[in-house]
């Protein structure tokens, strides 16, 4: 019980005509009294939503709508059942999302799930369910499968190809044209990463991930020692023939995993190398893993140099990028955003991460974001990392004096006499010219602009590049070490050092203070989603009626919120009904016929002979649209029963063979006399027995704003009356018997009078 109304306030329990309700019996709550507020600020919508006419109070008197269902105890008190918002009314039932959403969350693999109407077509609602996947126990799972495809990946990549050593850059595809990245910039990348590791003398190299040997054909030739491993056992042979061609003795490659460490020589190498190869990890685990028994394979002072590590936190806005060329309206763009976030394969890593890693291990960590002129998801969503253990006089940056970037100075040429000789500097939150364009895309979807503003916002160019800052830095005698800012992810801090003062630094990345902050995605998860969706929607199937199983089962990263913390249904993504294309193609020409038809009723551009026809969104209602289009493209009876046991083409074809034609409709002639039917007979009777009466009249009252076509309105409405025999039948008795009488249309014609008056000869 929730109890009975305070001093100075009335209650009502309604039903939908505003009706009180008996004890005992369900309905809406509504307040009404001197406590009740006048309306929602600045919200005149939600105001007239909510603050309504209170037809038992004195005239003027407004009651609030809570949305509440409730109903009185034995006791007078209110007892509180549910929320009556989101009771929907789908194709005749009536409908509590709620009750489907309980039955979602109930499932362990569930972590969220919303279940919400949406009407995406005039005229056709159909239910959704969003759910968030329950973040796997990656210590449960085994990652080989996972490793496996990779190494099928590499192993038909890079094993039959004739490149010179350290010249194969094949597999280097941009996200974001489908096309390879330009050979120029797969050579500016390579050249800043090989630099990189130069800085710090390595001479005894391991490199874990060696792949088609780019970084070790310009490093092997200068070290002591080259070690390199890789799960390709096609890489592996063909790095050995290219390295024995070259006399190069003090090299080896060695085919194991990243994680097995067999036979490699404990506190050896001075320099292990990781490049572009973590985000192929299947989980955290065997990236800590990974890492912490290659800190055993160092020497005292030795390091490990990650590359390429991609940025958990620009995950969103990398596929918003990729995604808005691609999309046909805002709707399907938050709904492929929103599938990518999901499906994401590849480990994603916060910088958090390593600062946490290098805390607990008490090594030093210096994390930078990639060098490079060129704009691409290389240089705009990856960074670099090197681990010191223990290393010599290293320079600590986590504590230097800073300026901010648009406040303490707004241009490179005010730092000119803000940099003391020899003093360290930060200067923090840099736009980052690389990234702004990206992130004004995603706000400008986020704060719902159209397609082209999202499209316009993303050719943006403003800030600063990175690389700009260090040919100033250079200019001026100093070097310049950027990295993340931690606030905001599309700016960037830089360290500004005299130049060629120190080799190794530690700190350079400053961790965010928010313990909660996620470090790493689920590659695991992309791999059961599709399993989740499968058996989720078979067990609504078992346990609901047909009209309560969701439409379309959308998975999401998170459920949107608004700031009052509850689910924001408008940026809830419209569900994509479309195939998969994962199918197979009609092979007979009723197939592609069926396949057209599966199509046109579905409203989706095209459908496999394996689609699932409820899959892609299809109900009953559906169902019997598309048996009608059979009936009449094909000729063949089929009843709804067989689409629901044959729901794929393939599964349907072989069945239309068994079905029987129903006989077409036709017009027959109409007979002279035409006898009441019994609806008919039933209101014949009424106005003998009553003589003239409204009971069965439905008046409608319609507000219209704008200007009105009279003539286009009149007109219409008796186009109705022509093409409806019904509004122009009419009775008449012959020899004590009614009979139909059809007016001719000419003699059915209605005049529509004009009337004209004010607000006030309304009331």
């Amino acid at each position: 019980p929730i109890g009975r109304p305070v001093v100075n306030t009335r209650v009502y329990v309604l039903d939908e005509n505003l009706q009180q309700v008996p004890q005992g019996v369900a309905g809406e709550l509504y307040i009404a009294g001197r406590g009740l507020a006048r309306g929602y600020l600045n919200r005149p919508g939600l105001t007239s939503e909510r603050f309504v006419a209170d037809p038992f109070g004195e005239p003027g008197e407004r009651m609030y709508r809570t949305g509440d269902l409730v109903r009185w105890n034995r006791d007078g008190e209110l007892e509180y059942l549910s929320r009556t918002d989101d009771q929907v009314k789908i194709r005749g039932f009536r409908i509590e999302p709620g009750e489907i959403q309980t039955l979602i969350a109930r499932r362990p693999d569930v972590a969220q799930a919303v279940v919400v109407p949406r009407e995406d077509q005039p005229g056709d609602t159909r239910l959704v369910a969003y759910i968030v996947p329950e973040a796997i126990d990656n210590t449960e799972t085994d990652p080989t499968e996972q490793v496996e495809d990779w190494k099928v990946l590499y192993d038909s990549l890079y094993g039959e190809t004739d490149s010179p050593l350290g010249e194969d850059f094949a597999g280097w595809d941009s996200s974001y044209t489908g096309k390879a990245i330009p050979l120029e910039e797969m050579q500016e990348w390579r050249s800043a990463t090989v630099e990189r590791i130069r800085s710090y003398a390595p001479q005894r190299v391991l490199e874990i991930g060696v792949g088609s040997g780019l970084l070790m054909a310009p490093l092997a030739q200068d070290v002591e020692s080259y070690w390199g491993t890789d799960l390709s056992q096609a890489v592996v042979t063909r790095l050995t023939g290219q390295i024995t061609d070259r006399g190069w003795e003090h090299v080896q490659v060695r085919c194991q995993s990243a994680d097995d460490f067999t036979d490699l020589p404990t506190g050896y190498f001075d320099t292990i190398v990781i490049n572009s190869v973590a985000q192929y990890f299947p989980d955290h685990h065997y990236l800590t893993s990974v890492l912490t028994q290659a800190l055993e394979l160092l020497t005292e002072n030795g390091r490990i140099i990650l590359g390429d590590i991609r940025h958990l936190g620009q995950l969103r806005t990398f596929h918003t990028a990729v995604q808005t060329p691609k999309a046909t309206d805002t709707a399907q763009l938050h709904a492929s955003v929103e599938r990518a976030l999901v499906v994401e394969k590849e480990l994603l890593v916060h910088p958090d991460y390593f600062t946490n890693l290098a805390t607990h291990h008490d090594i030093g960590v210096d994390i930078r974001i990639k060098r490079g002129t060129a704009h691409n998801e290389l240089t705009r969503h990856r960074y670099d990392i090197t681990l010191h253990k223990n290393p010599q006089t290293p320079t600590n940056l986590a504590n230097l004096p800073a300026l901010h970037w648009g406040s303490d100075v707004t241009t490179l040429e005010d730092l000119r006499d803000r940099v003391a000789p020899g003093s360290p500097l930060r200067i923090t939150r840099v736009p980052n010219a690389r990234l702004t364009g990206e992130a004004a895309a995603i706000e400008a979807l986020d704060t719902g602009e159209n397609l082209d503003a999202v499209r316009s916002a993303l050719t943006s160019t403003a800030g600063i590049d990175p690389e700009t800052f260090h040919e100033w830095a250079t200019g001026h005698g100093l070097e310049a070490i950027s990295t993340w800012n931690t606030e905001q992810p599309a700016s960037f801090d830089t360290v500004l050092l005299p130049a060629g003062s120190t080799q190794t630094v530690t700190g350079t990345y400053q961790p965010s203070t928010n313990n909660s902050t996620t470090l790493t995605n689920s590659p695991a998860r992309s791999r059961t989603t599709g399993t989740l969706i499968t058996t989720l929607r078979q067990t609504l199937q078992d346990q609901l009626p047909d009209y309560m199983v969701p439409s379309a089962i959308v998975t999401l990263d998170h459920i949107p919120l608004t700031p009052n913390g509850k689910t924001d249904r408008k940026a809830l993504p419209a569900p994509d009904y479309t195939s998969t294309g994962s199918g197979r193609t009609p092979r007979t020409p009723q197939e592609e016929i069926l396949c057209t038809l599966f199509a046109e009723v579905l409203g989706v551009p095209s459908v496999t002979v394996d689609d699932n026809f409820f899959d892609l969104g299809g109900h009953s209602l559906l169902a019997t649209q598309l048996s009608s289009r059979i009936r009449t493209t094909l000729g063949t009876e089929t009843p709804l029963q067989t689409l629901f046991e044959a729901p794929t083409v393939a599964q349907l074809a072989p069945r239309l063979t068994q079905g029987v034609t129903r006989p077409a409709l036709v017009a027959q002639p109409r007979p002279e006399a035409l006898p009441l039917s019994f609806a008919q007979q039933r209101l014949w009777f009424l106005h003998k027995l009553e003589g003239p009466s409204a009971t069965y009249n439905m008046p409608l009252a319609m507000r219209l704003t704008g200007d009105l076509n009279h003539q286009a309105l009149h007109e219409s409405i008796n186009d109705v009356i022509t093409r409806h025999e019904a509004l122009r039948t009419v009775f008449q008795e012959t020899d004590g018997q009614p009979l139909q009488r059809v007016l001719d249309p000419e003699h059915a014609h209605i005049e529509l009078r004009i009337v004209p008056t004010n607000k006030d000869g309304l009331a």
